[in-house]
């Protein structure tokens, strides 16, 4: 008696969603994850190969070994999250496939400057202003997230007119 496996089971991938971490500015090329899933058919009927979906072309995917990697240097400044899917496709007849969801979330790095909203800040101080009275506020901005983000400003040279309050930028008399 000799029995032949019928393609009756699908890909099952190990995780149906799948979420990563990657640092931004990271090199082309760099791994990130296997991609894997299991077939309980036997013979060409368990053969997996794998298949990006749309939205997923900043990453490629290694179609037999299910190996996971950026096309691209990512900057989270730019898009900060991708989600795409992935697809588990055995080789029986008719094939069948499975879907996961893949979510990269892109981790911030300290690389940008604070900015100054204004490249000029101009205030007009009464004569006889009242001592702590509110000057002016300068505002700065940075595009990071998180602690990246945080900006200390600061008087350069010794000004004993004014103090400026270093996180929330209100000038004020002294």
């Amino acid at each position: 008696v000799r029995l032949e496996d019928e393609n009756d089971n699908p890909p099952v991938f190990n995780q149906p969603v799948i979420e990563l971490s990657v640092a931004e500015n990271n090199h082309r090329g760099l791994y990130l994850t296997t991609i894997s899933a299991t077939d309980e058919d036997s013979g060409k009927n368990a053969e997996i190969v794998y298949q990006l979906g749309p939205n997923a072309s900043s990453f490629d995917l290694d179609r037999k070994t299910g190996v996971l990697t950026a096309s691209r240097v990512f900057d989270r400044e730019e898009q900060e999250r991708y989600i795409f899917t992935v697809t588990a496709r055995d080789s029986g007849n008719p094939p069948l496939q499975s879907q996961a969801a893949v979510i990269v979330t892109i981790l911030d790095e300290n690389d940008n400057n604070p900015k100054f909203t204004h490249n000029h800040f101009q205030f007009f101080v009464s004569e006889n202003l009242p001592k702590y009275s509110t000057v002016g506020v300068i505002t700065v901005t940075d595009a990071d997230a998180g602690e990246n983000a945080e900006v200390m400003a600061s008087v350069v040279g010794d000004n004993d007119n004014f103090i400026l309050h270093p996180v929330n930028g209100v000038i004020r008399s002294n």
